[in-house]
């Protein structure tokens, strides 16, 4: 912040994020966009978040969407790794039907 952000963009969070919440609370009025990783490419993910997770994790990238954009309801999304051909049509029926 010191160096003059007008907004952050997290790595991939897969629920609940003490940084992010710290983020937020520290400055409420800083947008933040969380990264949710659309992939199910989990040894990319643990490579770029730098902990270990097993290739047999239960992961599901339109339930872990879910999560974040419950947990933080304020903050945008940047879909990492988003199937253009598979999963973003999935994304439009969700988004027209609410």
């Amino acid at each position: 912040m010191a160096a003059g952000a007008s907004f952050v963009i997290t790595q991939p969070i897969l629920g609940r994020d003490e940084m992010v919440d710290r983020l937020l609370q520290d400055y409420p009025d800083l947008p933040v966009v969380t990264e949710v990783w659309m992939s199910k490419k989990l040894s990319l993910l643990s490579d770029i978040i730098g902990r270990e997770i097993p290739e047999e994790y239960p992961y599901d990238p339109f339930e872990t969407l879910k999560i974040v954009q419950e947990l933080y309801p304020n903050c945008g999304n940047y879909l990492g790794m988003l199937s253009l051909k598979n999963q973003y049509p999935i994304l439009m029926e969700q988004f027209k039907n609410e």
